[in-house]
């Protein structure tokens, strides 16, 4: 029992830290945990990203994302703001976590998908729906997970070098090393990202030439597991890194002067007890946010600083058909900005239980779930609760492949932004709550001998309450829970694949379609009920081709992306836009402990002018060249 105290002595040890940090107003919040990967019980759709484009150098996370039929990316041209949003939800109803900590920035509720690169890429996938898993419980949308590539796998010394060069002067570098040091395994990795990013676009059939869009980004992500005893575990991972950014003209605009730097730093640690059919993890987390963005011409200045600290305590464990587990959490944040006429400390505090059975005559599974959660904020008098019940059944039918369904009630607190923005801010606002659901279904079954052919169908739907929006009030803009949310959609996707030996043949197709309307009126003369929400394509596509061969691969593919609607009664729109990229890769053993890779890629083959944001236009044809050494 000796393991049970230690972890009993570092939960208290680390809710003693959070309320010590909150007594000494340490500068506050980012937000949202969710219990480590280990523990997460998957019910919706989950796609593993192809984690080895970034083993080989291809670090941007915006160009792999916006090739997923599922996924819109709102992005404001290389290097600069991109952000993610799931099954017709906004950006804010996608938590992106690291190692067990959500990173979204809580004064905005959202991350920005420019500056996540590097290692961090490595194993990431998406986890559509809307289960709740630990602290995360805005995910309307779903999640995207980074860093847990690892798990479960023979951990292997090594030291790899890589370097790319691509079009607009990008340049990319980064050094990873694993080490066994005693009997605790070490992972660093080391990057420098950058790029002048002056690219030409078309607006109006006129060319131009974009400026002003300079990036440097650079970082370092180190990982450590050490093993205590025979059942418990450590793991402590620290992700830091700085970015400096110019903030580009628009397609309108002569010029712009503007500039911002970001730098973050982000720690995880996790101590995991494993005996016999208990598992018991004690987690911490910090995420430490400064913004500093400029603009001399509009004579802005303004900084903001942000920091969270969360400590959670999660135990699973089964009985013969039953599962169960539970947890605590507990968080809190604080902001710091010249924006704010108040210094606001949030705080959290929630409790999980969850059950799980297993049918004993027909494969069915049956998880229920429920989170009890209390929130509020110092100088101001807005507290509550939210009960947010969770159904999920998953039937395995054999050779005719597997149905999942979920039900699950979900809450969105509002951003610090929205309740303490000055002038503007709405300190009587409350969460957004609803219901999320989905049905799937799954195959894969094999066409004679060579021939694999893999299918997947899912409905979804979401219906959010109190939904917050930003309104003009007067000369300034103010928030409101004025409206109500009705999403309702479908997505397909096949892929087959011929194999013989060594050679492989694959071709696939995805398409989803999206319904994402305001149900509310919200004030008088409001034509936007029964609308399509701005920035929601109704449908998205892909169809892609490819082939390996022994150590070479290659892959091209055609996206589509549906017309964009830029205000709430649809009368104004981007056109739909199709984009051709592709890929070809080679590696290749050289001596049995050195191996050599490459890469080239191109973006946008098909030459085509569009926008994802208004007045940013993207560029055209692209390419990137990339290559790796690894010593074993």
């Amino acid at each position: 029992m000796k393991e049970i105290g230690v972890l009993v002595f570092l939960f208290g040890f680390l809710l003693g830290f959070q309320s010590l940090a909150q007594e000494k107003a340490l500068t506050l919040p980012s937000i949202s945990i969710s219990a480590p990967a280990k523990f997460i019980e998957e019910t919706e759709k989950s796609e593993l990203l192809d984690s080895s484009q970034f083993a080989e150098g291809q670090n941007s996370l915006v160009s792999l994302l916006a090739n997923k039929s599922s996924v819109y990316v709102k992005n404001y041209g290389p290097g600069n703001l991109a952000s993610i949003a799931l099954r017709g939800t906004a950006a804010a109803h996608t938590a992106i976590v690291w190692k067990g900590i959500a990173i979204n920035n809580s004064m905005l509720g959202m991350s920005d998908l420019s500056q996540i690169n590097g290692s961090v890429l490595s194993g990431a996938r998406i986890q559509e729906g809307g289960k709740t898993q630990m602290a995360v419980t805005e995910n309307f949308g779903g999640i995207l997970i980074l860093g847990e590539g690892s798990k479960n796998k023979i951990f292997q010394e090594k030291v790899i070098l890589s370097t790319s060069i691509g079009s607009f002067s990008a340049f990319q570098q980064q050094v990873t090393v694993q080490k066994n040091v005693g009997k605790a395994n070490l992972k660093l990795n080391i990057w420098n990202i950058s790029a002048i990013n002056d690219f030409k676009y078309e607006v109006d059939g006129i060319s131009k030439w974009q400026t002003h869009s300079r990036r440097i980004n650079r970082g370092l992500e180190a990982e450590i597991v050490i093993p205590i005893g025979k059942n418990l575990e450590l793991e402590s991972a620290v992700w830091a890194q700085k970015n400096e950014s110019e903030i580009p003209p628009s397609m309108y605009q002569a010029t712009s002067h503007a500039k911002q730097k970001d730098e973050n730093i982000r720690i995880s640690n996790r101590l995991n007890w494993d005996f016999k059919k208990v598992q018991l993890q004690v987690g911490q987390g910090i995420t430490s946010d400064f913004l500093h963005y400029q603009d001399p011409v509009s004579e802005i200045d303004s900084k903001s600083k942000v920091f969270n600290h969360v400590a959670w305590l999660d135990v699973k464990t089964e009985h013969k058909s039953w599962f169960f587990s539970g947890n605590i959490w507990s968080s809190m944040a604080k902001a710091e900005t010249r924006n704010y006429s108040l210094n606001p400390t949030s705080n959290r505090l929630a409790f999980t239980g969850n059950v799980g059975y297993q049918l004993p005559e027909i494969p069915v599974k049956i998880n229920g779930q429920v989170r009890a959660e209390h929130f509020g904020y110092s100088d101001i008098e807005t507290n509550g609760y939210g009960l947010l019940p969770s159904l999920s059944v998953d039937w395995d039918l054999k050779k005719s492949g597997s149905i999942r369904a979920g039900l699950h009630k979900k809450m969105r607190l509002p951003t610090l932004n929205d309740l303490f923005w000055h002038p503007g801010g709405n300190p009587d606002l409350v969460p957004e709550t609803g219901w999320t659901s989905d049905l799937s279904w799954k195959n894969a079954n094999k066409l004679y001998t060579s021939f694999l052919l893999e299918t997947n169908f899912q409905v979804f739907s979401s219906r959010i309450r109190n939904y917050i929006q930003w309104l003009p009030d007067g000369n300034i803009w103010k928030p409101s829970n004025i409206a109500e949310i009705q999403i309702l959609g479908a997505g397909f996707s096949e892929k087959l694949s011929w194999t013989k030996g060594d050679y492989q043949l694959y071709t696939s197709c995805n398409f989803q379609i999206t319904r994402s309307v305001q149900t509310k009126t919200r004030f008088q003369g409001d034509e936007s009920r029964g609308k399509q929400l701005i920035y929601i394509p109704l449908w998205q596509n892909q169809i892609a081709i490819g082939f390996k061969k022994r150590n070479l691969e290659g892959q091209m593919s055609y996206q589509f992306t549906d017309r964009r609607f830029l205000d709430p009664t649809n009368t104004l729109w981007l056109n739909g836009f199709g984009v051709v990229n592709a890929r070809l890769s080679y590696k290749v053993a050289l001596r049995k402990h050195f191996t050599f890779s490459m890469y080239a890629e191109g973006l946008n083959l098909s030459k085509t002018a569009y926008q994802t944001v208004a007045g940013f236009a993207m560029p055209l044809r692209q390419y990137s060249l990339g290559i790796q050494v690894q010593f074993l």
